[in-house]
């Protein structure tokens, strides 16, 4: 009999081993099977420093086009981060839910600012802008022109805070009648106790005759520690484009619902639209179009589970919740429809939640679930039962997508998973508190303590270990020769009969093996553990089997 082994694969426990298809194992630890040989991955290569203090929970390297070295954001808590979706920022502007006190932001300047210490993010600003807390009063001054009409006017303000971001209007002044020609004098633009993000200019917007439900329109800025503003009654007449500040006279007040996010957001995700989502209690939030730092709380929508996280894939937002997933489709905000999937598969792990391959995958309480256009589906379901599953501790989880895989973190620095979407998996002795793919260049960074590793990368390889399913025979049988085809082969073979090893034996590289005699069994599998490339494999009672 030979038995012969050209395709080395991953692992399914599911299966009992002499069920398994050929060149699928019992155990594979560090093996790569790219080009449908058997090789170890590298051990990751240092890169450099990670000096924040604590455990990091997520990493990210601000900016693009950045030396691996440089700017990498350090976060103990678990973060989710995404740069700004409006594609004319040049400021590399950079958001991130997660933080106590709500959702925070950064740009190039606050980085630099934080000098050389690698203690990213250091400088940062809380997301959103305050509504002033005082109406204002108005008083009129000067003679209206000849044959001019008076009318009511009510006014509002808003502040604009150093980014140039505008906030919601303060509450609306009782109304003044004015004519044009006369002067109006705003006061009591008293600034809140605290301003998030500082302020540059206050804004003033007025109803035009109609009273205050026809909509407010813009009519002057003043300097942000101005306590007063000064205008002509008539300022809404202007015409040719004329502007006040920033804006043009007369447009009107778009800014009205436009409040910061809620202070417990997390799960933070950008729609290919442009729209910054979140997730608050039990409700999703959505931020304005073009505007990441407004989320009106009209836009949010309610859930009768607890959301854990969500995630994003074409238009949809699919929200994992202690039960249910849920998938939120649309464009734009407000417009937004809500379907349940009737699947009891909850998300467990909040961490282990990524975008991939047209879907978005998570850690579920029977295995890695994938909610795409198609449904929800347990890519680990051939591979592990629940009882398995559960072993490894899935609430313990994160993951990220590399390389056409989804690589899963175990807790306890336990090691990894990788698992193609329709692909055995392949466990690895790597282990990450945090982890993240570079966009650019595909590399896999990890957390490791306060280093920062590259994954696969090293000088050295990682040893790995294989053991082929379990061959029954009809008769009481030993397998007392072998051939492995390979290159720069340094590993050992152990053979297993009925349980028992057959000691451990240098492998000859490309020369038959003879191995050791009088162990005759029903049940046999092959054990290679070491380091090089291993294309084919083959196992036989006699010698003379090998030449086929």
């Amino acid at each position: 009999m030979l038995i012969a082994i050209g395709a080395p694969n991953g692992v399914a426990p599911r299966q009992e081993p002499h069920n398994l298809p050929d060149g699928w194992a019992v155990k594979a630890v560090n093996c790569k099977f790219w080009n449908g040989s058997l090789r170890p991955y590298r051990a990751p290569a240092y890169v450099t420093d990670l000096p924040v203090q604590g455990r990091k929970r997520t990493i990210y390297r601000f900016g693009r086009g950045r030396a691996e070295t440089e700017f990498w954001m350090q976060f103990t808590y678990p973060a989710s981060v995404v740069r700004s979706p409006i594609a004319s920022m040049n400021d590399e502007r950079t958001y991130w839910s997660g933080a106590p006190g709500g959702l925070r932001v950064t740009d190039a300047s606050k980085v630099a600012a934080s000098g050389s210490t690698g203690l990213y993010p250091q400088v940062s600003d809380p997301v959103g802008v305050v509504a002033p807390e005082w109406r204002p009063t108005a008083e009129v001054t000067g003679a209206p022109t000849a044959n001019a009409t008076a009318t009511d006017r009510y006014y509002v303000w808003t502040l604009v805070n150093l980014r140039g971001e505008e906030g919601p209007p303060s509450p609306v002044s009782w109304a003044v009648s004015a004519a044009n020609g006369q002067t109006i004098i705003l006061d009591d633009l008293i600034l809140p106790t605290t301003i998030p993000g500082g302020v540059s200019a206050k804004r003033i917007y007025s109803t035009q005759g109609s009273g205050a439900a026809a909509g407010f329109y813009f009519v002057t800025e003043v300097d942000g520690a101005s306590p007063t503003a000064t205008f002509s009654a008539s300022i809404l007449d202007a015409t040719g484009g004329a502007t006040e500040g920033a804006i043009a006279v007369g447009e009107p007040l778009k800014s009205a619902s436009w409040l910061p996010p809620p202070t417990d957001i997390h799960s933070l995700r950008i729609l290919p639209s442009g729209v910054l989502v979140g997730l608050s209690d039990m409700t999703i939030v959505f931020s304005e179009v073009g505007y990441p730092y407004a989320w009106p709380p009209e836009y949010s929508l309610n859930f009768e589970h607890t959301p854990i996280a969500c995630g994003v894939f074409d238009q949809s937002t699919v929200v994992l919740t202690d039960a249910y997933p849920y998938i939120v489709q649309g464009v734009i905000p407000g417009q937004m429809t809500v379907r349940r999937l009737e699947t009891n598969q909850a998300c467990v792990s909040a961490r282990s939640v990524v975008e991939a391959n047209g879907g978005v995958a998570y850690a579920a309480p029977d295995g890695f679930a994938f909610v795409s256009s198609g449904g929800v589906r347990l890519i680990t379901e051939a591979f592990f039962d629940r009882d398995q599953w559960q072993a490894l501790d899935p609430a313990s989880m994160f993951a990220v997508w590399w390389d056409r895989r989804f690589v899963i973190f175990l807790g306890n620095r336990k090691g990894c998973i990788l698992l193609e979407v329709d692909g055995p998996p392949v466990f690895c002795d790597v282990w990450a508190d945090a982890a993240w793919v570079d966009p650019e260049s595909d590399h896999l960074y990890l957390a490791q303590q306060n280093d920062l590793v590259r994954f696969d990368s090293g000088s050295e390889d990682l040893e790995f270990v294989w053991q082929s399913k379990t061959y029954l025979t009809s008769g009481p049988a030993n397998f007392s020769a072998a051939l492995f085809m390979g290159a720069g082969v340094d590993a050992t073979l152990t053979v297993h009969s009925d349980g028992v090893a057959r000691g451990v034996i240098p492998i000859r590289e490309r020369e038959p093996m003879r191995l050791p005699a009088g162990f005759l069994g029903y049940a046999h599998s092959f054990e290679i553990r070491g380091k090089g490339t291993i294309y084919q494999m083959k196992f036989g009672q006699l010698m003379k089997e090998l030449r086929g």
